[in-house]
């Protein structure tokens, strides 16, 4: 995991703990430490952004929510909501690892 100065993030290898609408939770551990992370998707544009979260199957090619399931293994890109309650990234990118 790695979160930039600007708030923008970098998780890998996180597993996906629920698939709900247009967020994904996924968890990432550190030593003995679990980290929950929401990932809100969107398909067409976050705020001034006009593009919408792309996926990216295994092959490296373009994906679909519908390719992650629970258990999944994802590499997210996107901006930390500094508003949000819970950490919650705005995802330009989920990339399908297993």
């Amino acid at each position: 995991m790695h979160i930039a100065n600007n708030g923008l993030v970098l998780l890998r290898s996180a597993k996906v703990v629920s698939v709900d609408g247009n967020n994904i939770t996924v968890s990432t551990a550190w030593g003995s430490a679990d980290f929950k992370w929401i990932i809100r998707i969107d398909t067409s544009h976050f705020d001034k952004r006009n593009f919408g979260t792309r996926f990216i199957d295994r092959d490296g090619k373009k994906g679909s929510l519908v390719d992650v399931q629970v258990g999944s293994i994802v590499t997210v890109t996107g901006a930390l909501d500094p508003a949000a309650q819970e950490p919650t990234i705005d995802a330009d990118s989920v990339r399908l690892l297993k």
